[in-house]
């Protein structure tokens, strides 16, 4: 989160404008699923196959900005939010759950249901990003946490 603050405040200085805040938000519910997901593989400690899933899970949602940079190497890519942001971050998740489908003859709840939920939230912030609600909530956070 620090690390988002201070890239939206050199942004910002670099005339970047409004789209350097939106990205506040993505930080943000990043870094909550991310402290969920490990807080959930920790309870889950005793179970090998749903702590292995949870922190699976939280592996690869820490991943999603590095694929997420790919967008400026590649910049004739069309949609690179779409690409870089959704399709092949989320296509590991996809490729677990197809594992599991293969290997246990079904897909484990903790990649179902929580695997699902990041897919769909992927999906939501690409297309919400900023939106002008997506703007306010995103100054009110910048707000808050650079005064």
């Amino acid at each position: 989160v620090p690390a988002g603050v201070h890239q939206v405040t050199r942004d910002l200085a670099d005339g970047v404008g409004e789209e350097a805040v939106s990205a506040m938000v993505g930080v943000v519910t990043s870094a909550v699923m991310f402290v969920v997901l490990v807080a959930c593989g920790i309870v889950a400690r005793r179970d090998r196959e749903a702590h292995a899933r949870w922190l699976l899970l939280a592996t690869l949602l820490v991943a999603w900005p590095a694929w997420f940079r790919w967008r400026h190497w590649f910049p004739s890519v069309p949609r690179p939010d779409i690409w870089f942001g959704v399709v092949i971050p989320d296509s590991w998740i996809l490729i677990a759950m197809l594992r599991d489908r293969i290997t246990r003859g079904g897909v484990h709840p903790v990649l179902g249901i929580a695997g699902s939920a990041i897919v769909l939230e992927n999906w939501f912030e690409v297309l919400a990003c900023d939106t002008q609600p997506w703007r306010d909530v995103a100054h009110a956070i910048y707000g808050w946490l650079h005064p």
